[in-house]
């Protein structure tokens, strides 16, 4: 059986990228066909003026930036972890053909994330992939003391339908 895994990925942060490491080795332990589904929403992140005439700070910020990242570009491309190609759109993933979705782990459903902005909360809640019967959730986290209430409404009529 084919798992598709929703998580943060590719992601430049190491925690992310060894749950979802971690994730998808259990699930491959278990018999089964597991790859995580990179999506990769186009969205534009706005830096505080602050931090732009920072000087200092941003030369600091950028070079730990490539380190982390080369390091992580290296794990994640040295076939440890396999994935798909990385799609942009809700449209895109919807084409794809899974017997079971997973969402997981982490905090994928924090609404202030700058993941949730274009499709990640369609993503991060398997609102995608019509065909697909299974969609299930893994130690998912909201990291808030509740949801704001436009989101709160959204994220409920998601989480309805997952497989129980």
């Amino acid at each position: 059986m084919r798992v598709g895994i929703a998580t943060f990925f590719p992601n430049n942060n190491y925690g992310c990228l060894l749950q979802a490491f971690a994730l998808q080795q259990k699930v491959e332990s278990l018999g089964f066909d597991a790859e995580i589904i990179a999506f990769e929403p186009s969205y534009k992140y706005l830096s505080t003026i602050k931090n732009f005439f920072d000087f200092p700070h941003l030369i600091v910020g950028m070079y730990r930036y490539i380190q982390r990242h080369q390091a992580i570009k290296h794990f994640a491309s040295d076939s440890r972890i396999k994935s798909t190609k990385i799609y942009k759109t809700i449209k895109e993933l919807n084409q794809l053909d899974y017997d079971i979705l997973i969402a997981g782990s982490d905090q994928i459903w924090h609404s202030e994330a700058l993941a949730q902005r274009s499709g990640g909360s369609d993503y991060y809640f398997l609102n995608f992939g019509s065909n697909i019967k299974k969609k299930i959730s893994y130690a998912a986290s909201i990291s808030q003391k509740k949801w704001p209430k436009d989101f709160e409404i959204k994220g409920i009529d998601y989480l309805k339908k997952l497989t129980i």
